[in-house]
């Protein structure tokens, strides 16, 4: 099986290198000048730590210096580094330390001088490459290019050799010279100007002082060339605004559309400029073969090259290596045998014998060992079918190392692009030798979620249960997923999913992105430490969504209960979601749900219904601006049993609050237009739907000053007004019944409802007025340093803000209630607050120069006075506080809540405490507190006392009626390359037992059997 640490032509192959021949303005006696190590023509070459192909086997010899190089080089790395090598032990992993220090030396002498000397060299066989940088004329050739061939010939075990791409410019593949540096410096074309942009300041100043009289000096067009080169290795050169004016070839617009990475995207740039220049630029031709060998022989009737003994034979960035070749120089096919390594990019094959054309990039590898990123695979027989598509037949692919892997994929036939995408057929997964799972077909890229999952359990409501899913792509931008689920008590359940997005990366359904629980929400169980961390934010996709469905035939429907909807056997959900954006300006956002009742979502998709219980349905055609958005929504009930505000629709336009002109007034406001349409859920029949047509538009003018340079004073003045096609008239309505008594009497019973009907049109008008103050006071009290304090800060912020609203000429009660519009009336209070924050300085202990601010408190409290209450309403609030504190790097507490002063009770109180010593074990606890209805605990422990095992255990406890609501236990232990977790649960009187485990050096290809 390949090492991984011996794949050192990774994903810097294309950040390489930079010029084959010409940069620098040197020649070889020019050189004793050193080089600008940062400059982008010198770090293409600088040698990288992944580089070193055999480690342990450089330091081993710059530590015995017995060669003349290895003792020029011990001598001029620095003291430090020779100490280091002093210490380093044979046949030993090198400390990074030591590798780090070699590495700085050697690009320093990269960069510093010629290292080529006849005496100091006479030893070293310089290979073809080397001879030719050495033979040219000066100036031609730069000093980082040869020195870093100088170290790659010296150390041809030790040092990957660094790459020149084909499609790299050099001076022979200008044609017209003159022409491009005066296109460039006129900038004409989009073209010309965006990579005129591209150059160093420096050299954008020597082309701008080049008139065309003659051909361009040797370190302008040098720079040029290196310029050129950096665009060609760049992802932002295509542009389709930038190339409209571009005739673009066929094979140009064919790998546009591919979008390709890596090679491929550089010749695609390379082409793009051949395209732009075509009388400038010549045409781009594959480059030759390189054949090396302890022994070579030339047959020249049949141009076969034969090398014997340490066989390298590469082009571009591919290499093969092998005692034994045979190198077809016109056709460029090779027969390779005996310990035969080849390599490409990040990937290595390891076999006997080997057939491949260079030209075609195809292959007949026969049995092999190989690193196929992420998977260590061998194979009976292997062929390589495209530019980067591999095909193996009798496979066995592991993301473990080694030849006896905990967990593997055994599959009949697989096709794999390495990093990128693998198809298979006939494939079983095995754990410790035991196959588990069997699928007869697998299609996804690399990195998509798990393409099998099984769930095996068991629950209270469900019985014994076996869920199962099917993971593959439909095509480059859509992706599906089957479900087949196995429920003793209840059924069988199928489903089927699709996603779709502009990336073909879709890396989660719409319903799964809302579950997860912010530090303030309620706790997920089970999750909440995992959710613990901020995810990065995913970056959004021009268009994607989803399509998902389920049916089941439940033979256990009620569950047992009194249902307030009658629920049938047959079962069903439908949920349709599109995002789009079709420029940065204008979007596209649609959801459709349809339920066969209000019950399945709640039952079969549990945390999906604790993030949505009652899912949307809208359809919302947006414009954003700079100052503004407008939007169309149309919302619509499809499922009787939810009470909605169907919309229908809305046009909506919001001004964001911005500066009038050159006034020192700012503006915000919104304007609106809807017929609306509340609808009661269908069993509620006491309850009277009712619709209007509405229009509603607020303006708010402000006024920010500062007072003596501290007093923030914001004044503002507003209007809002609102026009109903349809309001609300009260009514009151007597029914009498006439009955006979027990002695014939007649009796008569009097029923008095209060009802509402339509009323005429009317429009609302709201003005306001109000008064926004602030200003901040600090003290800072200096510390001794130390790990926790260092200085103290205190700043205290008083604030209020006075609203006048008088009495609206329609009340709230002759409205009928759709939104928040509609409660508003009057208004006459004050809002009083104060903030707190002490707060201190904490050092990095790497970067003791880097400091953060910390709050130690960070506190919010305030209490609305009302000057003129309402009936029934104090003169003051609840008062409301806010509370976060972070007094240790390990410990973090949050507490809000809302105090009734008059009743001298608390009415809300929430607070939650993390402590966790990094490592080890960590302890999260929350208590959220309701007067009168709840006082709920909820707490969750992690430990790991030992390498490789974790534990975890959470519970959820009611003091209000004594109830354990939720438990949980967990026990996880982690293997070479994959990991285990078992557990239980409690929760809603559901009983759940599980297993889980998941590949841990290929996290996104997660196989999970449980919940």
């Amino acid at each position: 099986m390949v090492c991984r640490s011996n794949v050192y032509l990774g994903s810097w192959l294309c950040a390489l290198v930079l010029v084959a021949f010409g940069l620098a303005g040197f020649g070889l006696a020019g050189f004793t000048l050193a080089v600008e190590p940062n400059a982008p023509e010198v770090t293409q070459w600088l040698l990288k730590s992944d580089q070193l192909t055999d480690a342990p086997g450089l330091m081993f010899k710059l530590r015995i210096a017995e060669d003349p190089v290895s003792e020029y080089f011990q001598n001029a790395c620095l003291p430090a580094t020779r100490r280091l090598l002093a210490d380093y032990q044979a046949n030993t992993t090198p400390s990074q330390e030591l590798i780090q220090a070699v590495v700085a030396d050697f690009n320093r002498l990269i960069c510093e001088d010629l290292l080529f000397d006849d005496k100091l060299f006479d030893d070293v066989a310089l290979s073809g490459r080397t001879h030719d940088l050495l033979s040219k004329e000066p100036g031609a050739v730069d000093l980082p290019q040869l020195n870093r061939r100088l170290l790659e010939d010296a150390y041809s075990n030790e040092i990957a050799p660094g790459w020149i791409l084909s499609c790299f410019m050099t001076d022979k593949d200008l044609l017209e010279p003159r022409a491009l540096a005066l296109s460039l410096r006129i900038g004409k074309e989009a073209v010309s100007r965006y990579l005129r942009d591209c150059l160093r300041p420096t050299i954008r100043q020597q082309l701008m002082d080049y008139t065309g009289a003659a051909p361009p000096p040797p370190a302008l067009l040098n720079a040029l060339i290196a310029s050129l080169n950096q665009v060609i290795l760049s992802d932002a050169l295509y542009d389709k605004d930038r190339f409209a004016e571009v005739s673009l070839t066929k094979k140009t617009k064919l790998l546009i559309d591919q979008k390709p990475e890596g090679d491929t995207r550089a010749l695609m740039n390379r082409l793009l400029l051949e395209d732009a220049y075509p009388k400038a630029i010549r045409r781009h031709a594959p480059s030759p073969i390189e054949v090396q060998a302890d022994s070579l022989e030339y047959e020249h009737e049949k141009n076969l090259m034969i090398g014997t003994g340490h066989v390298l034979v590469r082009r571009d960035n591919e290499s093969l290596r092998g005692d034994h070749a045979v190198v077809n120089m016109q056709s460029y096919d090779v027969l390779a045998e005996g310990n035969v390594t080849f390599e490409r990019g990040s990937d290595i094959w390891v076999g006997n014998k080997l057939r491949y054309n260079f030209k075609s990039q195809k292959g007949d590898f026969g049995g092999f060992s190989a690193f196929l990123d992420p998977f260590y695979a061998k194979a009976d027989s292997s062929q390589r079918v495209g530019t980067d598509e591999y095909l193996l037949e009798n496979a066995k692919l592991s993301t473990c190392e080694g030849d006896h892997p905990d967990a593997y994929f055994r599959a009949k036939k697989v096709w794999i692009v390495p990093g990128r995408h693998i198809r298979a057929q006939h494939v079983v997964l095995y754990i410790k030798g035991v196959p588990v799972m069997y699928s007869p077909y697998w299609n996804q890229n690399i990195g998509d979620k798990n393409f099998m999952s099984i769930v095996p359990g068991y629950s209270s409501r469900m019985y014994a249960y076996l869920l199962t899913e099917f993971n593959y792509r439909i095509s480059r931008k859509v992706e599906a997923a089957s479900h087949i689920d196995l429920r003793m008590r209840r059924g069988v359940g199928l489903g089927q999913n699709f996603m779709w997005s502009a990336s073909g990366n879709a890396k989660e359904l719409s319903t799964e992105r809302n579950m997860a629980q912010t530090d303030d929400k309620f706790w997920n169980y089970g999750q909440m430490l995992q959710n613990e961390q901020p995810e990065e934010e995913p970056k959004e996709e021009p268009w994607a969504g989803d399509l998902i469905t389920y049916y089941t035939r439940d033979a256990w429907p009620d569950e047992g209960d009194t249902q307030p909807y009658k629920i049938d056997n047959d079962r069903y959900r439908l949920r349709l979601y599109h995002n789009q954006s079709f420029d940065e300006q204008n979007y596209f956002m649609s959801q459709i749900n349809y339920l066969s009742d209000p019950k399945i979502i709640e039952q079969f998709f549990r945390e999906e219904y604790k993030a949505s219980p009652e899912p949307d349905n809208y359809i919302v055609l947006g414009h954003r601006a700079e100052h503004y958005t407008a939007s169309l929504m149309v919302e619509k009930r499809l499922n009787d049993f939810y009470t909605t505000v169907d919309r229908l629709p809305e046009l909506k336009l919001d001004f964001s609050r911005q500066k009038i002109w050159e006034t020192p007034f700012y503006y915000q406001g919104d304007t609106e237009a809807s017929y609306l349409q509340k609808n009661w859920e269908a069993n509620l029949t006491n309850m009277q739907n009712y619709a209007a047509g509405r229009f509603n538009t607020a303006h708010m003018i402000y006024y920010p000053t500062k007072l003596a340079g501290f007093l923030n004073i914001i004044p503002r003045a507003g209007w809002q007004g609102t026009y109903y096609s349809t309001t609300k008239e009260v009514y009151t309505n007597v029914t009498t019944v006439t009955t006979l008594g027990t002695n014939n009497q007649p009796v008569v019973t009097s029923t008095t409802n209060i009802l509402a009907r339509d009323a005429d049109a009317r429009f609302r008008s709201l003005p306001e007025l109000g008064l926004e103050t602030s200003f901040k006071a600090f003290k800072v009290w200096e510390t001794y340093p130390g790990d926790i304090i260092n200085n103290v800060r205190h700043i205290a912020e008083p604030y209020a803000n006075y609203t006048l609203v008088p009495e609206p000429n329609v009340t709230p009660d002759n409205l009928y209630q759709f939104d928040d519009i509609d409660t508003l009336g009057k208004a006459n209070q004050i809002k009083f607050g104060m903030r707190n924050k002490i707060q201190t300085q904490r050092y990095n202990k790497q970067q003791m120069k880097s400091h953060a601010v910390y709050d130690l408190i960070n506190a919010d409290l305030w209490v609305v006075y009302n000057l003129d209450p309402l009936p029934g309403q104090n003169q003051f609030s609840n008062i409301c506080y806010n509370v976060r504190s972070t007094p240790f790097d390990w410990m973090e507490l949050k507490i809000d809540g809302v105090y009734d002063q008059y009743s001298n009770q608390v009415q809300t109180i929430n607070t939650r405490l993390s402590v966790n010593d990094g490592t080890l074990w960590k302890y999260v606890v929350e208590h959220r507190f309701n007067n009168g209805s709840s006082s709920l605990l909820n707490n969750e422990l992690t430990l790991s006392p030992f390498i490789n095992w974790e534990y975890s255990v959470y519970a959820r406890y009611e003091f209000e009626d004594s109830t354990m609501q939720a438990w949980g236990l967990t026990v996880q232990r982690a293997l070479e390359c994959i990991a285990y977790k078992v557990g239980c649960e409690f929760q809603d009187d559901e009983y759940t037992f599980w297993i889980q485990f998941w590949f841990t050096k290929f996290p996104k290809v997660r196989m999970d059997v449980g919940l």
